[in-house]
């Protein structure tokens, strides 16, 4: 009897041992999740703001240290799980992704009990993957334009280099070898039988069926109240003439509508524009040809240039064509300086750039042209009701680049976005409207 009771008072220890092992090693485990959570969302924010590769002096790992699990110290490894071209985690919903980041953290911890069990050590093995937002939404939901997204060389190339993931509502198509696309990862809500790469260049990757996106932005912003008009029908220089140089000032500039004519309520011709900061209400569209187009003013001050339909006209819009510019170079505000409050921030239109009234109603697939024209333009371009033409020429950004609009056609040109970098907007990222991490 001794000795059964002897037994079982030490079995009953060893399980009470196991159970305070184990115990320790889910509490430790809880600690490393939070870990690698923050770890992850600090790396998303740094690959967000600087489409890089991570490296060892990356926040991630610096985060995942204040946590109390530093790479390569008592028996703990925190890693990226890596793909082409940025970290992609490798198991479940996002496994192979270029826009889901995962962090890996493991320990090998001591047991005290187990030991007796000849298990002497455990590792603790924790992921979390964070998703990076996408920054460039071509809805299609209008179905003005088929595919959705065209690249056509036009005798050149057709390029988009995007920082960021992307959405296209419906098919996309690049007609030649020449023609490049690059986003972290493309969303599309058609079948594969709807996208023609035809020998172009399709990087990283894409994933078919997905889940119909609205306007991402569409609760983010409000539209400014058009007040009255500063300027009617304004315009300056001639395309015959001499070049002449003109001060643009923040206010509205109205069109006008004679039968079925509108005339726009901007017209530069020929001229060398300044461009003073502030927020720019045009109704019945925009005239800019053959210009150049320089903004003034502080850092970090900027301009939004909000287009919407003549007073009294409701299906009065006109168009904006931007054409045989030799440079123009604009970026948003990262204020609160002017416009409307965009919601959630105190700013107003911050890191908008150009935003055309949800309302549009459009005489042409596309009613934004940008044509023959090389630019700098850093700021988020919201023509959601709207398609947007390319043709001959390039548009470079740098900081808040992203765009929704309906459909896009692009020509013979190079759209290099290089960064999203939010950072500077009293609101953050707009595109972030839910959390990042995502398992």
């Amino acid at each position: 009897m001794a000795a059964l009771y002897t037994v079982s008072v030490f079995i009953l220890l060893l399980f009470c041992g196991l159970t305070l092992d184990y115990g320790m090693l889910e509490f430790a485990r809880g600690k490393m999740q939070n870990a690698a959570d923050a770890a992850a969302v600090a790396e998303e924010l740094y690959f967000e703001r600087s489409s890089s590769s991570p490296t060892g002096s990356d926040p991630g790992k610096g985060v995942a240290s204040q946590y109390g699990f530093t790479d390569g110290s008592n028996n703990t490894t925190v890693s990226y799980l890596a793909n082409n071209l940025i970290n992609s985690d490798q198991g479940g919903a996002y496994a192979g992704q270029y826009d889901g980041l995962q962090i890996q953290i493991s320990q090998t911890m001591p047991t005290m009990f187990m030991k007796l069990a000849n298990i002497p050590s455990v590792t603790v093995t924790v992921n979390s993957v964070a998703a990076i937002p996408a920054c460039a939404y071509f809805l299609g939901l209008k179905g003005w334009a088929s595919p959705t997204v065209s690249l056509n060389k036009g005798g050149n190339k057709g390029e988009v280099y995007l920082p960021c993931s992307a959405y296209i509502g419906g098919g996309a198509s690049l007609d030649g070898s020449v023609d490049w696309w690059q986003a972290w990862q493309t969303y599309l809500s058609g079948t594969s039988s709807g996208t023609t790469t035809n020998g172009g260049r399709w990087k990283s990757g894409a994933t078919y069926n997905s889940t119909t996106r609205a306007d991402p932005l569409s609760s983010y912003i409000s539209a400014p109240t058009v007040g009255a008009c500063n300027h009617t029908n304004f315009s300056s220089g001639n395309l015959s003439g001499s070049a002449t140089s003109v001060t643009l000032s923040p206010g509205v500039y109205c069109g006008s509508v004679s039968g079925s004519t509108v005339t726009p309520g901007l017209t530069l011709l020929n001229d060398t524009v300044s461009v003073s900061p502030g927020l720019y209400i045009i109704t019945g569209g925009i005239n800019w040809e053959r210009a150049t187009m320089t903004q003034t003013g502080a850092s970090g001050t900027g301009v939004t240039f909000y287009f919407t339909n003549v007073s009294g006209h409701s299906t009065s819009f006109g168009g904006v064509l931007i054409t045989d510019l030799s440079n123009i170079t604009l970026s948003a505000s990262t204020g609160g300086t002017f416009g409307s409050s965009v919601s959630g921030s105190g700013g107003a239109l911050a890191g908008v750039l150009f935003y055309l009234d949800r309302g549009w109603v459009h005489t042409n697939a596309q009613d934004f042209n940008f044509n023959s024209a090389s630019g700098t333009t850093n700021g988020v371009w919201y023509l959601p009701d709207t398609g947007i033409t390319f043709l001959n020429g390039s548009d470079n950004c740098s900081t808040m680049c992203g765009i929704v609009t309906d459909n896009m056609s692009l020509t013979n040109w190079e759209l290099s976005w290089s960064s999203q970098n939010f950072a500077d907007l009293p609101g953050g990222n707009p595109f972030r409207l839910q959390g990042v991490l995502v398992q």
